[in-house]
């Protein structure tokens, strides 16, 4: 099913952040309408496992920093 919006969430040991921003985001009755990729920047805390349990869809870039997140 295509999405209506695409929502792109960077990154990198927000775990706690990214539960809440995550939750609300699927919560909601349109959820199936919206497509969520968290570009993760080698997090150390859980946050892949979160995103990855809450749907959304999680693209790992190794190298470090905010324009190599974007990027991928």
């Amino acid at each position: 099913m295509p999405h209506d919006l695409s929502v792109v969430i960077l990154n990198w040991n927000t775990c706690a952040d990214l539960r809440k921003c995550l939750g609300s985001i699927f919560g909601q009755a349109w959820r199936s309408a919206v497509q969520v990729v968290v570009a993760d920047n080698g997090s150390a805390d859980g946050s892949v496992s979160i995103a990855e349990l809450l749907g959304a869809r999680v693209v790992r870039e190794p190298r470090k920093g905010y324009g190599s997140a974007l990027m991928a």
